[in-house]
């Protein structure tokens, strides 16, 4: 554990505000499309899954963390990093299912769709993020320290304990076993409305993250989590549904020229 006087100097207000900026920097950098499009850099898109993750961690540790100095957890930063996973891989497997509910595939393709690869993508991460919360859990509930179960307490013997339920239905047990089904991941429809599903349940992770070390008693925060929503949903209406869509293969009954020269 870190010494008072190095959190003190760690967390200090002007030393926070400098990192946070670092971090918006970095993330603005990696966001840009022309940071992973270039072909003859083929590593470039790894290296900046690697940056992010370690800008991430940090950020993890420096806004959400440090909630609470006493407490520390060192898998904390994992579990943001794969709840940022499923968050992504929902509204991508949301938007792009979506997009192609007008796409004709061919009737009995020879390779399974596209959507059960999506499907079992989401069925992953949501099984990673459940073992890691779950871990985490059970170590500090096994430990039993006063410094590591002050960040359960507010969390489990508040109205945060319903959350929690909520969280454990409708972010792992209930998702994960309609991806257990063909008949839902190989069908857009019913897999764009398990992924907004998932998305939802994800940004009420959200709120059991930050809100409960803030004012475990207070409902006030709650007021911002619509507009934190309504702000991340305008990503939807900013081209990126017409980008998904125009990036969806669309074939008809009639394969192209090319693919009939394959086939003979």
């Amino acid at each position: 554990m870190a010494r008072p006087a190095f959190n003190r100097a760690w967390l200090s207000p002007a030393f926070v505000a400098c990192r946070v900026f670092v971090y918006a920097l970095v993330w603005w950098l990696l966001a840009r499309p022309a940071a992973n499009a270039s072909a003859k850099r083929a590593g470039r898109a790894a290296i900046s899954l690697l940056i992010h993750a370690a800008v991430t961690s940090l950020a993890a540790i420096d806004l959400l963390m440090s909630l609470m100095p006493a407490w520390y957890s060192t898998g904390f930063a994992l579990l943001v990093l794969v709840g940022q996973l499923v968050a992504g891989s929902a509204l991508t497997i949301a938007v792009v299912a979506r997009a192609g509910l007008a796409t004709a595939w061919p009737a009995s393709p020879p390779a399974p769709p596209i959507w059960r690869d999506l499907g079992n993508l989401l069925f992953t991460w949501l099984l990673s993020w459940a073992y890691l919360a779950f871990m985490q859990l059970l170590i500090i509930w096994a430990e039993n320290l006063p410094r590591e179960i002050a960040w359960y307490l507010p969390r489990l013997q508040t109205g945060w304990a319903v959350v929690g339920i909520a969280l454990v239905l409708l972010h792992f047990a209930l998702p994960l076993l309609a991806l257990l089904f063909r008949a839902v991941k190989d069908r857009p429809k019913r897999l764009a409305f398990i992924a907004f599903a998932v998305l939802g349940a994800n940004a009420l992770d959200v709120a059991w993250l930050v809100l409960p070390s803030v004012a475990p008693h207070s409902l006030n925060g709650w007021w911002l989590m619509p507009l934190l929503l309504v702000a991340m949903g305008l990503l939807l209406f900013g081209g990126l549904t017409d980008r998904a869509r125009a990036a969806t293969p669309v074939r008809s009954g009639t394969p192209p020229q090319a693919e009939l020269d394959h086939a003979r």
